[in-house]
Parts: C-alpha cells; sequence; structure tokens
C-alpha cells in the first residue's frame, strides 16, 4: 500500500496525464482530498481520458459536502460516476456492496484500478481488504 494521494503527474516531456481507471473511496472529511483530485483532472483537462468512480461514505445525508460541485461535475465528465452511502440508513460500506458498486469484478478490470482511499483508520483498513479480495493489486492502493 502507498502512501501518495496524487491522480495527476506529469511525463517526462512535462505533460500532465492521469490513470486511465482512478477509483475514489472516501469516508467523513476524507473527502476533501477525493475532490481535490476530480479537480485536478478538469484542471488539466484530463476528464475525457479518465475514468473516474468516486465512491463517498457518510453518516448521515445531511452531512455531505461538496455535493452540488461533484454532482456538476458528473454531468460535465462523460466517464465519472459519484455514488454517496449513508452509514445510518444503508450500513457500512461492505465488500459486497462495494462489489456491486464498481462497474465490473471482472479481475482484468479492477487490475487496472488506481485506488485512492481516504477517511477514518477503519475505514482505510477495511478498503484496502476488500480491494485486494476483489482483485486491486496492493500496489494500486494508496491511502491517506
Amino acid at each position: 500500500v502507498q502512501f501518495d494521494l496524487t491522480a495527476v503527474y506529469f511525463d517526462e516531456q512535462g505533460k500532465p496525464t492521469a490513470p486511465e481507471h482512478i477509483l475514489l473511496l472516501s469516508a467523513g472529511i476524507g473527502i476533501t482530498p477525493s475532490v481535490a483530485m476530480v479537480r485536478g483532472v478538469g484542471a488539466f483537462e484530463l476528464q475525457n481520458q479518465t475514468n473516474i468512480i468516486m465512491i463517498h461514505v457518510e453518516r448521515h445525508e445531511k452531512d455531505l459536502i461538496f455535493q452540488s460541485e461533484l454532482h456538476r461535475r458528473a454531468r460535465n465528465y462523460p466517464n465519472f460516476k459519484l455514488t454517496n452511502v449513508s452509514s445510518s440508513t444503508q450500513g457500512r460500506l461492505t465488500r459486497d456492496k462495494l462489489k456491486e458498486l464498481l462497474p465490473s469484478t471482472k479481475s482484468d478490470n479492477l487490475t487496472k484500478q488506481q485506488a485512492y482511499i481516504c477517511g477514518p483508520s477503519r475505514f482505510m483498513t477495511d478498503m484496502t481488504d476488500h480491494l485486494v479480495a476483489l482483485g486491486v493489486p496492493a500496489g494500486n492502493i494508496h491511502t491517506e
């Protein structure tokens, strides 16, 4: 597991680039770095070549932040899927729930995901374990 939450980077020629598949998992205030990565993809106009799945867990729906911006970006970015999970009504994000929210659980697709996880320690540990069990290589999982 890597401790690097930067989705946009620069190649040898200094050109901004991002992974083809980005999976953002956040809980609580951990949404902030995820939003920053979504903004970075847009700032460098990489949204047309980057598939972003963002799953955010919040205890109560009323506590969701950044929602108007994220819903706007989901409408404007052709490959951006946003899902919010309210743990008070839907329960914790389990491996089975996570599997349902991912576009494909085929191992070949999951091996291409670059996953970025931010939130409470238990959430990051659980999500890391779930992703590895679903086929995401540990080296593709980044936490903060």
